[in-house]
């Protein structure tokens, strides 16, 4: 009885000290990234763990007159936004007709965009900037927000295929009882239940 509840505190010592650990090792970087805000340019060419004199906090209404901040922020928000509304239109069907449908093909079109999840990004911003010069779509919303959409679709897919096979397909026989085609089964049963995978997909867009 002593040795189990010695091993039981070491296990909930360990628990604690990873969640510590990792906690950590998640906000560090935002306090490092907020302290560096506060400080002057000089302060921050002295190191990323020195200590300003003087807070200055007036640098963040710098930042939105000079920088135009407010905008940027804004862009980046829109284009994430529209991003991640394209990608789940796109993803969760083909992701669910991957996972419950039963075409010769859809093995090798999962494999396809498996190849897409291994491709670094950075290994394809020369050919992206050299056709969006080409197409005149520099400072377009549209071509960046397809970019990304190409980009996050096979990862996309690859989070919901595996999170809808997990799915029980007495769901579907259920709903395919009550009248519900494929559509009707995606949008009203499948797609409320995969709310949790989605965001998951929308943190990482």
């Amino acid at each position: 009885m002593k040795n189990y509840r010695t091993s039981k505190r070491i296990k909930t010592f360990a628990q604690y000290f990873i969640a510590v650990f990792m906690a950590v090792v998640t906000f560090f970087p935002l306090i490092v990234t907020f302290i560096s805000s506060l400080k002057t340019n000089d302060e921050i060419l002295l190191g990323m763990f020195s200590i300003p004199k003087e807070l200055h906090f007036q640098n963040y209404p710098d930042a939105i007159r000079i920088a135009n901040a407010l905008r940027s922020i804004g862009n980046s928000l829109f284009v994430a936004i529209v991003t991640l509304i394209v990608t789940v239109v796109i993803a969760m069907p083909a992701a669910y007709v991957i996972a419950r449908k039963s075409f010769g093909y859809l093995k090798a079109a999962y494999f396809l965009f498996m190849a897409g999840v291994m491709v670094p990004v950075h290994c394809t911003l020369v050919s992206v900037s050299k056709i969006s010069s080409a197409l005149g779509t520099k400072n377009s919303y549209t071509f960046l927000i397809l970019i990304y959409t190409a980009f996050n679709l096979s990862q996309a897919i690859f989070l919901f295929t595996g999170y809808i096979r997990g799915l029980d397909r007495g769901l579907d026989e259920a709903a395919k009882i009550d009248g519900c085609g494929d559509l009707k089964l995606l949008t009203m049963i499948i797609t409320p239940i995969c709310k949790p995978i989605i965001a998951t997909e929308a943190i990482l867009v």
